[in-house]
């Protein structure tokens, strides 16, 4: 038994990390982590005894968006997660829909089906091409120069992301 005194995630992906197992989980933050696998809940049965699912690492979902695994928690962070209220990144997000829309990587995004509803696949595939475009430290260097309280929330979520690495 691991007691987690607060958020559980970072511990359960610890967990995952020392006995080189998976995490079987439905929370897609997940897969920031640099557990071994996730395996997709609800891609996952056992079949006659043996376990059968859905499993991806970390590498395998910054490759299919062509970023580096390491800028996944960043992602995270503008788009929107459990420490991350929703209406702050608003402005963020529409800022770059607007600036990076019409670049090519939506037809590929709905092909994979990153995201089901159309808004925020918008701004998944936005905010992914201005990392590719920017860099990570580029990207928060801009945002803080509108709003530096965004801007610290953000790299905030990403460092909690990370901290995984360092239990």
């Amino acid at each position: 038994v691991v007691y987690a005194p607060e958020e559980g995630d970072p511990l359960t992906a610890r967990c995952g990390i020392d006995e080189n197992g998976g995490v079987l989980t439905c929370d897609g933050d997940f897969f920031v982590f640099p557990v071994p696998f996730v395996v997709v809940f609800q891609f996952f049965s056992v079949n006659n005894g043996v376990p059968q699912g859905v499993t991806a690492t970390r590498q395998q979902v910054g490759d299919a968006m062509g970023l580096h695994q390491t800028s996944l928690p960043l992602l995270i962070g503008l788009t929107g997660n459990d420490f991350t209220n929703q209406e702050d990144l608003q402005e963020v997000q529409d800022y770059y829909v607007q600036k990076f829309e019409n670049h090519g990587l939506m037809a590929e995004a709905r092909k994979r089906k990153w995201v089901k509803n159309y808004y925020n696949r918008r701004v998944l595939v936005s905010l992914v091409v201005a990392l590719r475009a920017m860099g990570t430290q580029a990207l928060i260097a801009e945002i803080a120069s509108w709003d530096p309280n965004i801007a610290e929330k953000i790299k905030r979520t990403a460092q909690f992301y990370n901290q995984v690495e360092t239990m």
